[in-house]
């Protein structure tokens, strides 16, 4: 990888939500790295050679488990950015430890092992942007660990709205569809539905037309009910 290629990565790794912005350099540069694939395209097999990484761009990929039970298979469901393999090369893992699977069509950048590796030992820049990308991941991994430990399913359902509204804004409209938020929140579907039906007659959702909204009541109810929790 030569060096403008690898301030174009940090680039990417440094603005994850702009990739839009660097997409006509990004298929220029690494028109040899860049991968895309369809909607439930196997990118990732579990026991298959960690030969690889592959860094999210664009899309929505779900982390599964093929031993675990029937409901808790998916282990995670990612989006941007996210370094897919990475725990297995730093770690020395010779396999992939899970399936990656894309929820949508997703858009990577494929790299060996060796290439990646040689990057970040090159750049510090670089390097500390895959170390913040790698923390990200791991405070996400905490927070849904003691979510799951100290709340009931339905509170963490909950608490997921009250903490989205609270980055986004209000009114909020959910964007995704109840198959997604079933496997962000490793509940099942059948359950969801029933726990969404729960939050809307307390008051804490509104759904219109299918659309799961918080309105500023909404909100106060779920800031009642939610905001002296922290897992910070």
């Amino acid at each position: 990888m030569d060096k403008n290629s690898i301030i174009l990565l940090e680039k990417l790794l440094s603005n994850n939500a702009n990739f839009q912005k660097y997409k006509s350099e990004t298929e220029h540069t690494f028109y040899n790295a860049l991968f895309r694939a369809p909607k439930n395209d196997i990118i990732l097999s579990q026991n298959s050679p960690s030969d690889a990484l592959y860094i999210l761009l664009e899309g929505s990929v779900s982390i599964v488990d093929e031993c675990a039970d029937e409901y808790n298979s998916i282990i995670d469901s990612v989006e941007p950015i996210h370094i897919l393999g990475l725990v297995e090369i730093l770690n020395h893992i010779d396999t992939y430890c899970a399936f990656v699977i894309a929820n949508t069509p997703c858009t990577f950048l494929k790299f060996t092992t060796s290439e990646f590796l040689n990057a970040i030992s090159q750049n510090v820049a670089l390097c500390y942007r895959t170390l913040i990308t790698l923390s990200h991941s791991t405070q996400a991994n905490m927070y849904r660990a003691k979510s799951q430990y100290l709340l009931q399913q339905e509170d963490i359902l909950g608490h997921y709205f009250f903490q989205l509204v609270r980055t986004k804004g209000k009114p909020y409209i959910y964007p995704h569809t109840r198959e997604y938020l079933a496997d962000k929140l490793h509940i099942n579907l059948r359950t969801l539905y029933r726990y969404l039906d729960m939050l809307k007659k307390q008051e804490l959702i509104t759904i219109q037309q299918g659309k799961i909204i918080i309105t500023e009541k909404n909100f106060q109810k779920l800031n009642f009910q939610y905001s002296n929790l922290s897992f910070k």
